[in-house]
């Protein structure tokens, strides 16, 4: 009976007294009585009580106090942005704010107008100011968010009812100036450009990296700049526009030579080869565990103990067991009250050589860091892997200067960083000793599936290359270099697999001084990285990577290894479209067991790797994820098909006068349904490639000059990219000179070299404009070239075999 429990009814009484306290001051209508009433829990829980001896229920639940940095009352004026406004309309929208989201991170808003509540992120709240708050006072469309909502939109908690979020500042008006940034490609292809989207006012310039450096003194001998190391000549890396610029160039303005800051995204990390993915078209799916053969991966240690291979298995659990005890990984203890005990697992690995042949079977114990709670057992998780643009660039570098090109890894990366939170976790399976089956592990290192375990080891990791004198790549968080007169060294971190590119001398400093600080495997000569085989002739200058045995590994898994090939990634002139998927539940059965995201994801790292030829291919499919249908299947298979037959074919790298050369394309209106075009793009660096791109463009472009206009402003963000990756690693000098960038269409080259006003261009929106002031301030020289020999058609629609065959070899993707 509800009267034989009075306290809970005098707490049900008091909520609901303050809920409709809230309700009357706020104004808003009574039927969200149900947000008031979750906010008024909410609160509740935030605010210390007598029965809890001042504490607050929060901080006897978690162990902490609530952090209240972002607490709001109920009913507050918010502006929220809008994401798709018209030249002429407000950016911004008026709603009221109702609680925190529980499922997501953002603010639950309400919407006078249209009776609705929605989650919103980009929100800014007004309580604290006049009602007649004006529209222009709101962040615009386009302007870049201060140091605070970039925190807060993505590396803070969400400002969830549950855990304490991470204490900020609070939040600036957006009028301040903040500084501009060019994110990378995995940005959207129509990003805006890097500076205030705000007004046509005069832009004030920061100095530019190069110049802060000569200011301090860095890089220079009485007053003069460094020369950089022995063989290396800026103006001849750049390419033949970079040679011709060297007439004229006398001085270099800060304008000219400003450089742009970048930050890390957390999804543009390097990518590692994805892990096994079950195959469930074309094979019985099994009540239990698939069926594990001699040299496969287990995924479960019920599948590991039923392979052939245990006995080897066994003495890799065994050995990692040793290992996280040698490092002093955790100790036992009684769990806590009310403590969160994070569950473990092991995750079973086979280590190949260059050949394919196993050199090693390997078990990792790894936290299921999906457990842990926000703001508890973590707050700080970013940690960056080198890109894989980084990777080939460095491997181009190393083919034109003949440098040494070693490889080390470090043994247990991760129980190297220290853990800062109190976290507790079962014990690992089948390794409880009898009788303290009870106890759990309570970690001392930042054991390897933890959220913040990758955080760990990077500010582990680059605190040891500071100290070791290494600089941090500003354009890419994960590579370091160190120069020095004519010696030079590049260093590039994908978690625990170091590449070490340079002159003998310091590649050899450089492995005796981070063996004294960690434990090392020297791989000596790099022969694989990242599941991608890598061979080097040095009397011709040439390195190869390849995919081959990648290659194989998916055709197994799709049963494809033994299909007849193909000579085209897709049929030219095929068409793909939303009309092909499952319209009736006969069609959704009959794709319900085929792996379709999974082989999209197969594919991916293909791509990524050193098949660019398949790009267009997987973007186009990668359209159709939400609901495949079965001739979206049959394309797939034809891919994969299309990679056996063409599994020799290898990335080369060999050493020319080319320099590093852009080149753009775009195919306009390609698709009968969205009408977007498709922009591509391919940089090279001396015949190689080191970055490529296949992506729909987000606008429909009224004429094939507009879309090629939008294709150049994608590619000038790249090419600014790698002309900062180049200047930092290898000599600030590069800065000075322009980056290649050809394209086949005249009209899109006239409009981005003339700053004049055209009537016919009036509505492009402005981001697009990016690449005219990369043109006019001598970042990027463009010149033209024929569609015939234009590598970037490649990555804008299926070609027939004679123009594959023949704009492969444009970027070196050849037989070795």
């Amino acid at each position: 009976m509800p009267e034989q429990n009075g306290v809970t009814e005098r707490v049900n009484r008091t909520l609901a007294e303050h809920s409709r306290a809230m309700l009357l001051d706020s104004g808003l209508p009574r039927n969200l009585w149900s947000y008031s009433m979750v906010h008024v829990t909410w609160l509740k829980n935030q605010t210390p009580t007598r029965a809890l001896k001042v504490l607050t229920p929060y901080e006897a639940r978690y162990g902490s106090p609530p952090d209240l940095w972002d607490l709001h009352h109920f009913g507050a004026k918010v502006w929220v942005r809008k994401e798709s406004a018209g030249k002429l309309e407000s950016k911004a929208r008026e709603g009221r704010f109702v609680g925190y989201s529980q499922k997501s991170k953002g603010y639950q808003i309400y919407w006078p107008d249209k009776r609705s509540i929605t989650v919103e992120r980009n929100v800014r709240f007004v309580e604290d100011e006049p009602d007649s708050v004006k529209v222009e006072d709101v962040q615009l469309e386009g302007a870049k968010a201060d140091r605070g909502e970039q925190l807060m939109s993505s590396t803070s908690p969400s400002p969830t009812p549950q855990p304490p979020s991470e204490t900020l500042p609070a939040t600036p008006p957006p009028s301040e100036p903040s500084p501009s940034q060019t994110n990378q490609d995995d940005e959207e292809e129509e990003s805006a450009p890097p500076e205030e989207a705000a007004g046509r006012g005069q832009r004030v310039h920061k100095p530019s990296k190069y110049v802060r450096r000569l200011q301090q003194g860095e890089g220079t001998v009485d007053g003069r700049t460094s020369a950089p190391p022995k063989g290396i000549q800026p103006a001849e890396l750049m390419g033949a526009a970079a040679v011709t610029a060297l007439v004229t160039i006398v001085n270099v303005s800060d304008d000219q030579d400003e450089g742009m800051h970048f930050e890390e995204d957390k999804e543009d990390a390097a990518p590692h080869a994805p892990p096994p993915i079950p195959l469930k078209y074309g094979f019985a799916i099994m009540d239990h565990a698939l069926l594990i053969h001699e040299g496969q991966e287990p995924r479960t240690l019920e599948e590991a103990k039923a392979s052939p291979d245990w006995p080897q298995w066994e003495a890799a659990i065994d050995k990692e067991i040793k290992n996280l005890c040698d490092h002093d990984t955790y100790n036992l203890v009684e769990p806590l009250p009310n403590a969160n005990i994070v569950g473990c697992r092991f995750v079973f690995h086979i280590k190949r050589d260059a050949d394919g042949s196993i050199t090693q079977f390997k078990a990792r114990l790894v936290a299921q860091g999906y457990t842990q709670m926000p703001g508890v057992d973590f707050n700080e998780t970013f940690a960056p892997v080198t890109k894989l643009s980084s990777i080939c660039t460095i491997l181009a570098l190393t083919a034109r200067y003949d440098w040494e090109l070693e490889q080390m890894d470090v043994k247990s990366a991760y129980l190297n960083g220290r853990l800062d939170e109190e976290i507790y976790m079962r014990q690992p399976p089948g390794s409880a000793p009898a009788g303290l089956k009870h106890l759990v592990c309570h970690l001392k290192k930042t054991l390897y599936g933890l959220k913040q375990a990758g955080h760990g080891w990077y500010k582990t990791l680059a605190n040891g290359m500071a100290e070791m004198g290494f600089t941090c790549c500003a354009s890419d968080h994960a590579v370091w270099y160190k120069r020095a007169g004519d010696s030079i060294v590049i260093v590039a971190s994908s978690v625990d697999d170091l590449t070490i590119a340079g002159t003998r001398d310091f590649v050899m400093d450089f492995k005796s001084a981070i063996s004294a600080r960690f434990e090392m495997s020297d791989l000596g000569a790099m022969r694989w990285i990242l599941g991608i085989e890598v061979q080097r002739d040095r009397q011709a200058r040439m390195i190869a990577i390849s995919q081959r045995t990648y290659i194989d590994t998916v055709a197994v898994r799709f049963n494809l290894e033994t299909a007849n090939p193909v000579s085209t990634p897709l049929q030219p002139g095929g068409v793909l479209n939303c009309s092909q998927s499952p319209s009736t539940p006969h069609q959704v059965a009959d794709m319900s067991n085929v792996s379709y995201r999974e082989a999209v994801g197969s594919l991916m790292y293909a791509v990524m790797g050193t098949r660019p030829d398949i790009a267009f291919a997987v973007t186009t499919l990668s359209q159709f994820m939400q609901n495949p249908g079965r001739t979206h299947w049959e394309a797939i298979k034809h891919v994969i098909r299309y990679l056996v037959g063409t599994r020799e074919l290898w990335l080369i790298y060999r050493t020319s006068d080319d320099g590093i050369q852009g080149f753009s394309d775009t195919d306009w209106g390609s698709s009968t349904e969205h009408c977007h075009s498709i922009s591509g793009y391919v940089f090279t660096l001396d015949g190689g490639v080191i970055s490529w791109s296949s992506k729909k463009q987000n606008v429909v472009a009224l004429s094939s000059t507009e879309a090629e206009y939008i294709a150049l402003t994608h590619a000038s963000k790249e090419a600014l990219w790698l002309r900062y990756l180049l200047s930092d690693i290898i000599h600030p000098d590069i800065s000075r000179y322009p980056l290649t960038l050809f394209s086949d269409n005249r009209s899109a080259i006239t409009l981005a070299k003339d700053n004049a006003f055209h009537p016919r261009m009036k509505h492009i929106d402005i981001r697009f404009h990016f690449i005219r002031e990369a043109v006019d301030d001598e970042k990027i020289v463009l010149q033209h070239r024929c569609t015939g020999d234009m590598p970037a058609d490649l990555f804008t629609k299926a070609l027939p075999r004679s123009r594959i065959d023949h704009l492969r070899l444009l970027f070196g993707l050849c037989p070795l």
